[in-house]
């Protein structure tokens, strides 16, 4: 089973959350949220101050997941394909 995370560098302190994926049998066991904690305890070893991320606006999931794990909604907006986005953003903290 595969799952990953993917990132980079927006700004000389904000880190862009670009891309991440569950295989469908690995789902519900935690696993989005642990690579999450990884991603940004690795952002913070780096430098990052901030992240960010945006999400289709149709999934619940993903976006409950970021606010439990202290994001906010900064803003919304379109992504290439027309689709609503919802935009996220987290201060990492010491």
């Amino acid at each position: 089973m595969s799952s990953f995370k993917l990132g980079y560098r927006r700004g000389a302190k904000l880190f862009y959350s670009w891309l991440g994926g569950v295989h469908p049998e690995a789902r519900r066991q935690g696993v989005a949220g642990e690579l999450m904690r990884r991603q940004h305890e690795w952002a913070q070893l780096q430098g990052y101050t901030e992240i960010e991320t945006q999400t289709r606006a149709v999934n619940n999931a993903m976006i409950i997941l970021n606010l439990k794990s202290g994001f906010h909604v900064c803003g919304f907006g379109l992504d290439t394909l027309d689709r609503q986005v919802v935009i996220q953003r987290k201060h990492l903290t010491p």
